[in-house]
């Protein structure tokens, strides 16, 4: 379960809601892991290769708007719209 505590909060509200929960902006991290936790639908694999695609998404998200940033900006830094990872600080296990 400690792949839950490292998510950010975005990721876990989405991924409660794919699990059928209601959930609030208001809500913390923690309450966010209870709720998932808690579901009936909660397995701990499945659970993991949701947020794993809620990531990848995300991630694809931010590549797809950092090439667009870089193509706006006329071509310049076009190593970062190359590999945007290692610039956002995003790490998928």
């Amino acid at each position: 379960m400690a792949f839950l505590e490292k998510a950010k909060k975005q990721d876990l509200v989405l991924l409660a809601e794919e699990l059928g929960q209601k959930v609030s902006d208001k809500m913390t991290n923690i309450e966010l892991r209870n709720i998932i936790i808690g579901s009936k639908d909660y397995e701990e694999e499945f659970v993991r290769d949701q947020l794993s695609v809620i990531l990848e998404e995300r991630f694809e998200r931010k590549v797809r708007k950092n090439r667009q940033a870089a193509r706006n900006r006329g071509g310049k830094n076009r190593q970062a719209a190359r590999n945007p990872a290692a610039a956002l600080g995003i790490r998928i296990e």
